[in-house]
């Protein structure tokens, strides 16, 4: 009896080794997906970007939570939508935002927009959306997925770098009248002092 459970373990033993083998694999294929999300929902959050995925059809919004947090919506809040985003987006640039996502829709296009965002405490944010058209198999489009990245910072360098070479320039004009001033009053002061020296 020993024997005979030892030919069928040895019979049925590479089986249930790839049994296992196969469990194995796709535990880990598994977990690779949510390792990616979790180290994508790390890298948003360190650089700012989040992603929005807008459904051509229904009109629904899906968004990441850090594409919340640049929004000043807290990631557990409900799906944004067309009003939500419309408290958002600064008055002056919201049409310019429907007009270029219009156009894209229609020319089945993507688009890259920056435009500002009206937090509820008044703060005022930069943003760039950058947006890719998705298409069904008969290729018509279905949805946009966009990326947008809080470039406010980037923004407010760029202008601390353009006033300082503004004043630059201005010191550099001021020297520049100075040593002008300067050669000039020594251009008018030596006649003026040969004439008094030669008058005594």
């Amino acid at each position: 009896a020993t024997a005979f459970l030892f030919l069928l373990w040895a019979l049925y033993k590479p089986f249930v080794r790839r049994i296992e083998q196969r469990y194995i694999e796709r535990m880990s294929a598994a977990e690779k997906p949510l390792q990616s999300e979790e180290l994508l929902r790390q890298t948003q959050g360190a650089s700012q970007v989040g992603r929005l995925k807008h459904d051509i059809f229904t009109g629904a919004y899906l968004a990441s939570p850090e594409f919340l947090r640049i929004f000043g919506w807290t990631p557990d809040q409900d799906k944004p939508n067309e009003e939500m985003f419309r408290e958002r987006i600064h008055p002056d640039d919201f049409s310019a935002l429907q007009e270029v996502s219009s156009k894209a829709r229609h020319e089945k296009t993507g688009y890259v927009f920056e435009y500002r965002l009206v937090l509820p405490d008044g703060t005022i944010r930069r943003v760039c959306t950058v947006a890719q058209p998705v298409f069904s198999g008969s290729g018509e489009l279905v949805e946009h997925i966009g990326t947008t990245l809080d470039v406010t910072e980037q923004r407010q360098a760029e202008c601390a770098i353009c006033h300082a070479q503004a004043d630059l320039e201005h010191l550099d004009r001021a020297t520049t009248m100075g040593e002008l001033t300067a050669s000039l009053a020594h251009e008018i002061i030596q006649p003026i002092a040969a004439a008094v020296t030669n008058a005594n």
